[in-house]
């Protein structure tokens, strides 16, 4: 093959060549067009030795250093082979100053890791860059193999984690530290339960064609499942569901997409409002061949959404009407421009607000501007792409810097527009990347910030044991808090339950009630024997208590004065309307098609005389939309556009009235319009009658000005974000570069000090997730977060990917490393920070496996996501964090996976190595025929598409349908075929069928994710 052209490029998209030499090492060479560098194609070259093995890549990059952007290439490290073809010694790749075709032979100074091995090939040790060895052993026990490995976490203490595998290497035990899990499995090797520490068993059953019919878990009951003759789910019957004959009934047509989703009618025979129907553009339509056959319209309990299609699948326009409560329909439209590569280059926000970004002859991501207005003016990269220093549009900048041995962050720092620090973090981790200590050492500026401190100690399950921190401010400042303290006691037990956090808070020398307490957790519902039921605060014997529907949603949560919260769950486990009695209000939630939550509207209540009978009232309205994670239209009908770089917040604007951001002439129409408002007033109805309000009323009256309206208290309208390295908002800056808001916070998210120089406050808080103030829960999208008890209100949808865990627990007790994207799994927080700048998918290095990776080193494995992770900074490429997964692009022996939004591009191998949890090794191709990647060198065609993807160890063919973000691709039909012909334990075996519900079939290996912007 020696050129592929894209619908989009003049001449053509990739161009290949091939050089073989008899003298020196041939190679390939791969040229990228780049439409906004036409003349500076970005190359990478492919160096082989005589057997065709790839042995260095090379690519061409923009370096930053010191204030200089320099154009040159980055060059992978060397890798050393003993005499059997084995990777001994793994260095870090390097930079060059101008693309040659030869192989460098000269290694970086640093090396990443030392691999010995036994005779059978095995790995023994592995010595990382800190010179840290990790070991493996292995033996025959209990009539399997039994592997051991043993990693250091500090000086004195190890992490140990055993595996035992039978003869078709299925693990059908384990041990972590001493806690035993243990698999079994039937003759076709599909798990048939698993047995946790405590007893407890999860279990499945299966048809005959291996579609898990029933699964039974010990916190969310027994859920069962039908097919149609296609293999396509038919029906899903949860516990709550049981309760009452219910079921949740999904339609497919003859080509396998979904076409509706029916839940049970309210009590009247209304229509459920969480009912979804799915159109699809017809084969033939006339004049849009970019349309045909793809999703064209989605009903469900917001609205109706429209999607128009690119030459290479990409949602280009979207348009959403969105009908609320009490509230006119409103319509909007975003548009969105992308170049061959799937980078997006223009954004045109409902307001007319056009985003332009550029990005640098590397492929990253380094502008971005909308009218006069800058929002990114320039970003730099090191040789290894990773961010080292961003400069924003009002002056400000972050700096990073890592440790040149295991590429940690070791320092950020963020200025205002005058270059005085706001903060400048100083981080330390123990061997395993837990993070020893956080240090600010920039002083007060502005009145605001000041030098903090963190210090935390951890187990040998890497849960936070102990923490302590302290600030100082400004004594005299006038914008809030001056001086702030803590220490934190975990005490944990079976199943990483909590049993106690013992915590005191001093804010301003006084003692914080609501952070200060000694609280003993209990666990006594035998139906969920992982859910805490009460609370016991040692220090005053008060009582906080815990009921659950059976589901394992919390129900109620009774303080002991008797003030509760009171919660309310559809049929998908989504809270619809929560209770707080001490503020006598509430609050209602209507949620997409894609569980999104789109709709909120806050009430209140309280008695009233009615004819003199004593009667509970209850209003609710002005319903905020979330309109896409771009824009937020707030209870005062006040528009606010989220800027964004990759994943990460960069910026919000309050833009005026809603009435500038819609296009009522594009209001759409649909079968189920007309009845929604009757849908959503029955589910008002349902909220009523089950929170024990006599009276409810919609209305939309206009309710009090805010700080930002007619009070004019705040200065500006456009605020910058500078996140820590969990991307908790730390500083805002205003539209000048000076610091408007200081946030700290305590380990679990709770608030430790805050100040603020006008009366806007930011509600996206503790790692960027956004908090509801009124009930004190955090939204992460698949659940709600309580910080003051550290558990999540009800059972992670990924139970399974975790069964040694607690379904309840939150960041695997460790929130300083750990963070949930979108409320259905952990991921590492530094690998995080990497994933953002190289727009890769993280997992999770709580398996600590050493593995064979791709390059042929070796380092920790990541049992979450089944791939092989080097160690803390430099990740294998799975796929996007926001749910783009990357699909092979051919060239030469090399796969090259182009970024989207963020820009860049990184390489993956054909043939990679999928490492099972007991170090086991199954080797998997991507291959073309059915399934595989089309279009210009089978590069993925866009944000949202519907397309067939290769992805790693699968080949799957997926219909996607746009959601808020045009990175945001949600799965609403997923058929997968995994290459080996075999089930794939590890893989998350629940996938989501139309972004609400989870099918949990072993037929389907991998569960499609995406998450949410919010």
């Amino acid at each position: 093959m020696l050129q592929i052209k894209g619908p989009k490029d003049p001449t053509y998209s990739l161009k290949f060549s091939y050089t073989l030499n008899t003298s020196s090492k041939s190679f390939a060479k791969t040229d990228h067009y780049d439409v906004q560098n036409p003349s500076n194609d970005l190359q990478t070259v492919t160096i082989v030795n005589g057997l065709g093995q790839p042995v260095q890549i090379k690519k061409d990059i923009v370096k930053y250093d010191n204030g200089t952007f320099d154009e040159g290439v980055s060059i992978s490290g060397i890798v050393t082979k003993d005499k059997f073809g084995r990777a001994i010694k793994q260095y870090h790749p390097k930079f060059a100053t101008s693309m040659s075709y030869d192989f460098d032979s000269s290694p970086s100074p640093t090396v990443t890791s030392e691999t010995t091995f036994d005779e059978v090939d095995r790995p023994l040790t592995v010595k990382d860059a800190d010179n840290t060895v990790s070991t493996v052993s292995y033996d025959i026990s209990d009539g399997a193999l039994h592997t051991v490995t043993t990693i250091p976490q500090n000086a004195s203490t190890n992490i140990v984690k055993e595996s035992y595998t039978d003869l078709d290497k299925q693990v059908v035990k384990q041990k972590d530290n001493g806690k035993t899990t243990t698999f079994e499995f039937d003759a076709a090797g599909q798990l048939l339960s698993v047995l946790d520490e405590d007893g407890n068993t999860t279990s499945s059953e299966y048809d005959l064609a291996g579609r898990r019919t029933q699964w039974i878990h010990p916190d969310a009951g027994t859920n069962t499942y039908t097919y149609d003759n296609l293999g396509q789910l038919m029906t899903m019957v949860t516990p709550n569901l049981a309760i009452n004959s219910d079921e949740i009934i999904y339609q497919s047509d003859a080509l396998g997409r979904i076409k509706s989703v029916t839940y049970p009618n309210y009590a009247n025979s209304t229509p459920n409002i969480n009912n979804v129907k799915y159109e699809y553009y017809p084969a033939t339509t006339g004049g849009i061949d970019n349309n045909r056959g793809r999703l064209m319209l989605v009903q469900d309990a917001t609205g109706l959404r429209k999607y128009e299609y690119g030459s290479q699948g990409e949602v280009v326009k979207d348009i959403r009407t969105i009908i609320a409560p009490g509230q006119d329909n409103k319509t909007y439209v975003h548009r969105f421009h992308y170049d061959t590569w799937n980078r997006i280059d223009t954004l045109i926000y409902p307001n007319k607000d056009t985003l332009l970004y550029k990005y640098d002859l590397g492929g990253n991501l380094n502008f971005m501007k909308a009218g006069v207005q800058v929002y990114i003016d320039s970003i730099g990269y090191d040789e290894f792409e990773q961010k080292v220093f961003c400069k924003y549009g009002n002056s400000t900048s972050q700096t990073y810097t890592y440790s040149t041995t295991l590429r940690r962050l070791s320092n950020l720092v963020s200025k205002d527009h005058s270059g005085a620090s706001m903060y400048n973090l100083s981080y330390t981790f123990d061997k395993i990347g837990n993070v020893d200590s956080i240090h600010n050492s920039a002083g007060i500026i502005n009145e605001m910030g000041g030098s903090y401190y963190h210090k935390y100690t951890y187990d040998n399950f890497n849960r936070i044991s102990t923490a302590h921190g302290s600030w100082t401010g400004d004594p005299m400042n006038t914008l809030g808090n001056k001086a702030s303290n803590y220490t934190l006691e975990m005490a944990y037990e079976n199943m990483h339950r909590i049993t106690t956090k013992q915590q005191e808070h001093i804010r301003d020398a006084s003692s914080i009630g609501e952070n200060t307490y000694d609280n003993l957790f209990k666990y006594e519902d035998v139906n969920h024997p992982n859910a805490v039921t009460s609370i016991e605060n040692q220090t005053n014997s008060e009582v906080e208590e815990f009921n659950y529907d059976a589901n394992g949603n919390v129900l109620l949560h009774e303080f002991d004065n008797g003030d509760t919260k009171n919660m309310l769950w559809d049929e998908a486990n989504m809270l619809k309307a929560i209770k707080i009695s001490n503020a006598g209000s509430f609050q209602h939630y209507i949620y997409d098609a894609n569980g999104e939550r789109t709709l909120k509207g806050i009430g209140q209540y309280g008695l009233m005389d009615l004819n003199g009978l004593s009667q509970t009232v209850s209003t609710i309205g002005n319903y905020s939309q979330y309109v896409s994670g771009y824009m937020v239209m707030g209870p005062h009908y006040m528009v606010t556009n989220h800027y964004y770089s990759g994943t990460e917040r960069i910026a919000c604007k309050l833009v005026g009235s809603v009435d500038s951001s819609i296009d009522n002439s594009l209001e759409l129409s649909g079968t189920e319009k007309a009845g929604l408002p009757d849908r959503q007033s029955e589910d008002l109805e349902l909220v009523r009658t089950e929170f024990g309000f006599d009276t409810l009323i919609i209305e939309d009256t206009d309710p009090e000005e805010d700080d930002c309206e007619g009070n004019n208290d705040c200065p500006n309208v456009l605020y910058f974000f500078h996140p820590d390295h969990i991307g908790s908002s730390t500083f805002l800056t205003d539209e000048a570069g000076n610091p408007y808001q200081f946030i700290l916070y305590l380990p679990f998210g709770e608030g430790m000090a805050e100040q603020k120089a006008g009366g806007y406050s930011t509600k996206y808080r503790f790692t960027g997730k956004e908090v509801d103030e009124e009930t004190g829960l955090y939204y992460f999208g698949a659940r709600y977060y309580d910080p003051r008890i550290s558990l999540w209100y009800g059972v992670d949808p990924l139970a399974e990917d975790a069964p040694d865990w607690n379904s309840y627990r939150y960041g695997f007790n460790n929130p300083i490393r750990m963070i949930d994207p979108d409320g259905m799994f952990e991921t590492e927080a530094e690998a995080k920070a990497y994933a953002k700048e190289h727009k890769i998918k993280t997992g999770f290095f709580r398996n600590n496996k050493i593995v064979s990776n791709k390059d042929g080193s070796f380092s920790i494995d990541n049992k979450k996501a089944g791939t092989s992770t080097f160690q803390d900074r430099t990740l294998a490429n799975e796929a996007h964090p926001d749910g783009v997964y990357e699909a092979p692009m051919v060239a030469a022996n090399d796969v090259m996976s182009m970024n989207t939004k963020g820009g860049g591009f990184s390489f993956d191998p054909l043939t990679q190595i999928e490492t099972l949890r007991d170090g086991s090794e199954r080797k998997n191709e991507v291959q073309g025929g059915e399934g595989a990647p089309v279009g210009p060198g089978g590069a993925l065609k866009g944000y949202n598409f519907i397309k067939t993807i290769g992805k790693k160890y699968n080949v799957f063919e997926k219909v996607v349908k746009a959601k808020d973000l045009p990175g945001q691709a949600r799965a609403v039909f997923t058929q997968i075929k995994n290459m080996s012909g075999k089930t794939i334990r590890y893989f998350k075996d629940a996938f989501k069928i139309d972004g609400r519900h989870y099918e949990r079939a072993n037929k389907y290996p991998y569960k499609s994710r995406s998450r949410k912007l919010d």
